[in-house]
């Protein structure tokens, strides 16, 4: 494809690519009519012309081809900029926020990608562009992780910040500079300054306002829309209009993995129960139909099936979609009605044949929600008299509405079930997507307080340890599996993918198992995947390894789309790692991963949301929770520690249990070296583990507060941080 990109200016599916018998390509593009159309030439005419070409020219097209493969390869490579005279000795390694700000560009490139999102938002329907409408969960928790990092609890007025005294106001002054950059490094703490500092107050309030504003609109949208399967419960793989109604009707797992992190995340922030209910909604979808005996998850379903058994031609949408009389026939003619109306359900359809330009959605029904439940209880109210008689709402609330609808679902299920074929479902195992959901499980699992998410999650990872790895070879992890291991090695997205989710699996555990593994993995990914180089693109991971003569070009993904970059996920993993490890190497490989990704952060930063949010956690630090404990995460204080802790959203967070046992972590992390040398004590002279009051350290970037002790107080410094 990037050949295609490259010598046609686009690019798109299908597409075709004529290759040497040495596998480099010398002529593509993408859709070949079958004959000869207008100025297209078809297929066989291509296939002819070529077939002559390399009869009469093959050592020519040998050369052309192997000259443009240079070419791209040395574009590929060039992802970073020149550097100016007088920055060439700059490095990650800053000694100061200044020098972070210039060899980072810090803050502010996350402003420009900020503003320039705020720009292309549609404050009606949420969304970032117009048709097609894709969820991009990478964008939301970009803005989401830059509410977490700015948003304070509480914002002085004017007159407060007056009668502030120095030492709070160079504390106020302090936290903006985290989070701000340079622009505040000119603030002084003292009464002069007061104004001037509200000015940023204020516009840090409303940045906040507006990201978090943003985000809460878009999902909302998202799960009323026509993308969200109402019925069978998951998400569809984008909307084809603006308004999130008629959507491209595929499923694809990393969707449901991401998105699941993302109404998680927004929960954990707000603490809105219907988004706590589209978790649930998608988790079950995936527990249902995408989850394999073994445990993995599968990758996908088809968009288009067979209406009914009897079909012989398969229709997109066939499988989700209703008519009124459908709706009737199943549920009766009083709660289809309530139904309908809940659910924008016309007689005729409420497809516009614009966005179905075949027809195959011709007087059906997608789904969609149109207004909230009170809407609905209206409604409900004014005809229980006459076409709603029959229906019963017990109780005449939300909650009884809730009822109802799950009840005409479980219906409506059966049915489809029982009549209708269901999509093809691709039953592969690919190791990338399934860290993806690991990690959406695990997280939800946390924040929700849900331990069979973490089963779902612990038995795809499991899965893959045992059908997947190979702990002795030189590149472990296998890519995919169907009916059994593929002979496919793993890329980059499959280590870094995966490792995040080990590493939200340990933390929603606390089973070393996860974390030492995760460590292990990240190993074998700088080993294989790393960029050595030694010009200014250096750093980084190659999606492939360079032991493949097969693979021609070696490029480096920053962009973040349908899927974050592996690159972009790394940074992450890394900080965390360094976090846990407290090894300078990870961090600076974080760092020099961002440095070989500036080109594209300098010039578009707002496609690079997800490697924005690694930014931030470099900008600011880690935190690091260690809670210590004698008898482990089954002491009922240690339970209620970590309830706190998992309902909070901390920026940056990096969580381990310390125990009264050396282990990996606590001979690498000087920090939780010391406090299970000091459980190791008190267990020696004589105490029994349930003496040990558990403790709780908040440190950030590895300097920590006295240990707390109590449910309260460590409520109040979550809140603080």
């Amino acid at each position: 494809m990037t050949y295609v990109q490259a010598t046609t200016g686009g690019g798109g599916w299908p597409m075709s690519v004529f290759l040497t018998p040495d596998l480099h390509p010398f002529f593509g593009g993408t859709y070949f009519p079958p004959k000869d159309r207008f100025n297209t030439p078809g297929f066989t005419t291509i296939l002819h012309h070529l077939d002559a070409l390399w009869r009469q020219k093959g050592d020519k097209v040998r050369e052309s081809s192997a000259r443009i493969m240079g070419q791209l390869q040395a574009a590929l490579a060039g992802t970073a900029p020149e550097k100016s005279p007088e920055s060439k000795g700059e490095t990650f390694a800053a000694t100061s926020q200044a020098e972070a700000e210039h060899a980072l560009l810090g803050w502010t490139v996350v402003d420009r990608a900020y503003r320039a999102l705020t720009d292309s938002f549609d404050s009606k329907l949420g969304g970032f562009t117009r048709a097609p409408k894709f969820p991009t969960p990478v964008t939301l928790d970009f803005l989401l992780a830059l509410y977490e990092h700015r948003h304070l609890t509480s914002y002085p007025s004017l007159d407060q910040l007056r009668h502030f005294s120095p030492e709070e106001l160079q504390g106020i002054q302090t936290r903006l500079l985290r989070t701000n950059g340079t622009e505040l490094s000119k603030i002084k703490a003292d009464g002069d300054s007061v104004v001037q500092m509200h000015t940023q107050l204020q516009a840090r309030q409303r940045q906040c306002d507006q990201a978090l504003a943003m985000t809460q609109l878009t999902l909302r949208c998202i799960a009323w829309g026509g993308i969200h399967d109402h019925v069978g419960r998951g998400f569809h793989r984008y909307s084809v209009d603006g308004e999130w109604h008629v959507p491209h009707f595929e499923k694809m797992l990393y969707d449901q993995a991401q998105l699941v992190h993302t109404f998680t995340q927004l929960y954990a922030l707000t603490g809105n129960s219907e988004l706590a209910a589209t978790v649930h909604d998608i988790i079950a979808y995936v527990r249902q139909d995408l989850t394999s005996p073994e445990g993995g998850f599968y990758s996908a379903e088809d968009a288009d099936s067979l209406p009914t058994p009897d079909s012989t031609k398969k229709l997109e949408g066939a499988f989700y979609v209703w008519t009124i009389e459908e709706l009737e026939s199943v549920l009766g003619v009083g709660p289809a009605a309530l139904f309908a109306y809940h659910y924008d359900v016309k007689p005729k359809g409420n497809v516009d044949k614009h966005k179905d330009p075949h027809g195959d959605l011709a007087g059906k029904n997608v789904l969609i929600r149109r207004h909230d439940n009170q809407a609905t209880l209206g409604y409900y109210q004014s005809q229980s008299q006459t076409t709603l008689a029959e229906v019963q709402l017990e109780p005449p609330t939300e909650v009884g509405l809730d009822a109802f609808l799950e009840n005409c679902r479980d219906k409506l299920i059966a049915y489809r079930d029982a009549h209708r074929p269901r999509p093809h479902r691709d039953n592969k195992v690919v190791t990338c997507w399934n860290g993806l959901m690991i990690s959406g499980c695990a997280r939800a699992a946390a924040v929700l307080d849900q331990p069979t998410y973490c089963n779902l999650a612990i038995g795809a990872a499991e899965f893959i340890r045992s059908h997947l790895y190979r702990a002795d070879a030189p590149n472990p992890l296998l890519r995919s599996w169907f009916e059994g291991p593929s002979t496919v090695h793993g890329f980059a997205d499959d280590y870094a993918f995966l490792i995040r989710g080990l590493l939200d699996l340990y933390e929603a555990t606390l089973d070393i198992q996860w974390l030492t593994w995760a460590r292990d993995l990240q190993s074998v990914q700088d080993r294989l995947f790393w960029d050595n180089s030694k010009d200014d693109s250096a750093g980084g991971y190659f999606f492939t390894t360079g032991t493949d003569d097969t693979i021609i070009l070696r490029f480096k993904d920053d962009h973040d789309g349908a899927e974050p970059s592996y690159n972009s996920v790394s940074v992450g993993n890394l900080m965390r790692l360094y976090g846990y490890f407290n090894q300078d190497m990870y961090k600076t490989r974080a760092e020099q991963t961002l440095r070989a990704s500036r080109g594209q952060l300098d010039e578009f930063p707002q496609s690079s949301p997800a490697m924005l949010t690694g930014l931030m956690q470099i900008l600011r630090g880690n935190t690091e929770i260690i809670v210590a404990s004698a008898q482990g995460n089954s002491d009922p204080m240690v339970q209620s520690f970590l309830r706190e802790i998992y309902r909070q959203p901390i920026p940056n967070r990096v969580l381990m249990m310390v125990g009264p046992e050396p282990n990996e972590l606590t001979r690498c992390n000087p920090v939780a070296h010391e406090i299970q040398a000091e459980l190791a004590k008190a267990l020696e002279s004589g105490g029994e583990p349930s003496a040990v009051t558990p403790k709780v350290y908040i440190c950030e970037n590895f300097t920590c507060g006295l240990p707390i002790t109590s449910l309260e107080a460590l409520h109040t410094r979550l809140k603080a941080l």
